[in-house]
């Protein structure tokens, strides 16, 4: 058996639930009411980001806190889907998850900050077509979607590992009716070429190129969007078996939660 197939089948899922008692959930996991297990995973997850992004030149050790963590804004208000190999986080995303306001720039982490490094003219371009997307006349959107943090360890990135991290928002989508998702990918890592893989679509203003130079990762960034359930037909049969496989892992959440959805 390849090295590659025996790490995954070693490879363990678990979920580090939103720090916010007003965000429905269910089907995601075994709920697991515990704030010490929660936070010592998040934790973790962020060390694994900054291992990476350094290891990638996408941060700089001034990036990066006292306990080696790659901190990044709206964290602990998100969805973070781990892989776990012996007890070590190997892989993660972070879903960040907002109802979008009735007035108002909503906020998009990761996706509004690369906007703010543009010049003035070029991000007004950019968020009347983030403003088009996120207010459909026909059917208003009940939640905003900000996929982002995807680390992979270097030993699994041969592996399925982040195929299952990419399909992760996704299976979070589900939780909503009408969803729209943002998200930024590089150059870098190619992550802009595999979203567009997937099923995201290149967002940007009419006579804009699809990617721009972003000063704080020192590449070039495109932001992307998604739907519900706009996922290439040729990942259906993979996006549901890990959506089963999802649902019976734990599901690590604050000691008192309120959360619709939650039995």
């Amino acid at each position: 058996m390849p090295e590659e197939i025996l790490m995954e089948r070693q490879v363990d899922w678990e979920i580090v639930a939103p720090n916010d008692a007003k965000l429905p959930f269910s089907g995601l996991g075994r709920f697991m009411p515990s704030q010490v297990q929660r936070e010592q995973l998040l934790v973790e997850s962020q060390r694994l980001r900054a291992r990476v992004y350094l290891a990638d030149g996408a941060i700089s050790e001034g990036d990066v806190d006292s306990d080696g963590r790659y901190v990044c804004a709206g964290d602990d208000k998100a969805w973070h889907v781990l892989a776990i190999h012996k007890g070590v986080v190997v892989g993660s995303v972070r879903i960040s998850v907002s109802i979008p306001p009735t007035e108002g720039i909503p906020e998009l982490f990761q996706v509004g900050e690369a906007l703010l490094r543009l010049p003035s003219e070029r991000q007004s371009a950019f968020w009347d077509e983030i403003n088009r997307f996120l207010k459909p006349k026909a059917d208003p959107i009940d939640a905003i979607l900000v996929p982002g943090g995807w680390a992979v360890h270097q030993t699994f990135r041969r592996t399925n590992v982040g195929v299952n991290l990419v399909i992760s928002p996704f299976l979070v989508a589900r939780l909503f009716r009408n969803p729209r998702g943002l998200s930024l990918g590089s150059e870098r890592n190619s992550s802009h070429r595999i979203l567009q893989f997937m099923g995201h679509q290149a967002l940007h203003p009419s006579g804009e190129p699809a990617m721009f130079f972003d000063s704080h990762y020192k590449c070039f960034v495109g932001i992307l969007s998604s739907l519900r359930d706009c996922y290439s037909s040729a990942f259906s049969e993979r996006i549901e078996a890990f959506a089963r496989l999802l649902s019976q892992v734990p599901c690590h959440g604050p000691d008192s939660l309120d959360h619709a959805g939650v039995r």
